[in-house]
């Protein structure tokens, strides 16, 4: 087994705790290769000329004036229709990098649909979407805990939905036609913990995932899904 670790110059008690157990590791024979790569400087930079002015303004309130190179680069690849997966560590503002290009599709018109694992995850991501506070962008949650004037209101109104993939497959999915305005704009998919969705389970979510997009497709098209 090879391990690359990156570690920051500061290093805390638990990085070093961390080391000195792939070192032992190492010793005995278990690893063949370990490498320890020095933590880097970050890197900032301007947020893409695609971004919505208005999303900019809201995220440099919240703290980020100036994005990291990565989040600026996602929200680029992500604005010109490109599948983008955002692989850096925790706490490396990969939210930051997908609600700027989500949000400012939400301005020109469109919808997004976010997709995390679990209930809490949502509900987070929901609170950090309403601190922003960018006019004109109307999310909610859409889960089994949703009331029926929650379920009616979003399916109305909502542009910025957060669900989980047990309710995209069951709740949305078979009653495509209620969705009918929130699919015909639908133009981004946000599947957060992506890394988590394996085996049986990550191939369910792959389906259904995809399911979406044909029911996006087959609005437009007026073809059944």
């Amino acid at each position: 087994m090879a391990i690359l670790t990156s570690v920051a110059d500061g290093e805390t008690c638990a990085d070093t705790a961390a080391l000195a157990v792939l070192r032992a590791a190492q010793r005995a024979g278990e690893l063949v290769h370990l490498e320890h790569i020095p933590g880097q400087e970050a890197q900032p930079t301007s947020w893409p000329a695609s971004i919505r002015p208005e999303v900019v303004a809201a995220l440099a309130e919240a703290g980020i004036a100036a994005p990291w190179t990565h989040q600026a680069a996602a929200a680029a690849q992500a604005r010109n229709g490109r599948s983008v997966i955002i692989a850096t560590r925790a706490a490396s503002g990969k939210s930051a990098g997908y609600l700027a290009a989500a949000l400012s599709e939400i301005l020109d018109g469109g919808t997004v649909l976010y997709v995390a694992p679990t209930k809490a995850l949502a509900a987070d991501q929901l609170r950090a979407v309403r601190e922003l506070g960018v006019p004109g962008v109307r999310p909610i949650c859409y889960d089994g805990d949703s009331t029926i004037a929650d379920r009616a209101w979003a399916q109305a109104h909502a542009n910025y939905l957060l669900t989980n993939p047990d309710m995209l497959h069951s709740g949305m999915l078979p009653s495509h036609s209620r969705w009918r305005g929130f699919f015909k704009r639908l133009r981004v998919v946000i599947v957060d913990e992506c890394h988590g969705y394996r085996g049986m389970f990550g191939s369910h979510v792959a389906q259904t995932a995809g399911s979406a997009i044909v029911a996006e497709a087959s609005t437009n098209t007026g073809q059944p899904p």
